[in-house]
């Protein structure tokens, strides 16, 4: 997530926005976040796109910042095939989204901007709605599995776990370890192709994006220095964690 201290030196005349991203169930540091934003007149919003259900203190998400943007796309915890939401406490962003998704319609007569075709179908709305009453169950199995997962995982060299936040309430749909290659023998993928012989399907979570070519001409991305992006990118590896997995399956697993 955004360091707070590192964002504070990156700041220019023309910075006039902060965009924090809320990752593996983790949230940002909001509180040191809203205070530079306020103390600079800036912006601040947030990618919450894995952090349906994320509370701080007691705290919906959504209560943080300018605007939560969350993704319903099908790997979320709570999906609706496609889609998504933003999450927002001023009355006059939100009425510029509304109509922003709807074609830039103010009333049923009139257009107050161009806007786009962004509306949910109905469909996909359907899908969620049938969904919504079970998340709850959904999440106490993903807190097992991933309980599972440590129990057995964390005395391993070389493997370690993202730690809980203190006063964060997530899903548990995320289940991250990190890989020192050094010490556990293998590099993350190493252990990762090792995995998929055996047909368990774990995933690299995310190559960084200043280091992707169709990026690597935009203004500043080419010689950004993110060192702790880079080396925790490198590392990461989520292991399979959804409600439908079978505890005895996670042991099995395990044991691969």
């Amino acid at each position: 997530t955004l360091d707070p201290s590192d964002v504070a030196k990156r700041l220019q005349r023309n910075t006039s926005a902060i965009c924090g991203v809320h990752l593996f169930g983790r949230i940002c540091q909001v509180n040191e976040l809203q205070a530079l934003a306020s103390q600079h007149s800036l912006v601040l919003y947030y990618d919450a796109a894995q952090a349906f259900d994320l509370r701080f203190a007691g705290t919906p998400i959504g209560a943080f910042g300018l605007a939560q943007v969350l993704s319903f796309h099908a790997t979320k915890f709570f999906g609706t095939a496609e889609g998504g939401a933003v999450l927002t406490n001023d009355a006059r962003l939100a009425q510029e989204l509304c109509a922003l998704r709807n074609f830039g319609y103010v009333d049923e007569e009139s257009i107050g901007r161009i806007g786009i075709n962004a509306k949910m179908s109905e469909l996909s709305a359907a899908f969620g709605l049938a969904t919504l009453d079970g998340l709850a169950a959904r999440a106490e199995k993903c807190h097992k599995l991933a309980e599972l997962y440590r129990q057995r995982l964390q005395e391993i060299a070389g493997l370690r776990f993202c730690e809980p936040q203190e006063g964060v309430k997530n899903t548990g749909h995320y289940v991250q370890i990190l890989v020192d290659e050094a010490s556990f023998g293998l590099s993350r993928d190493d252990l990762l192709w090792a995995l998929r012989d055996e047909h368990i399907y774990c995933r690299r979570y995310f190559a960084p994006i200043h280091r992707m070519q169709p990026f690597l001409q935009a203004d500043g991305l080419a010689s950004a220095h993110l060192p702790v992006t880079e080396r925790i990118a490198s590392q990461m590896l989520s292991l399979p964690c959804y409600p439908d997995l079978d505890p005895n399956d996670a042991a099995v697993i395990v044991e691969r």
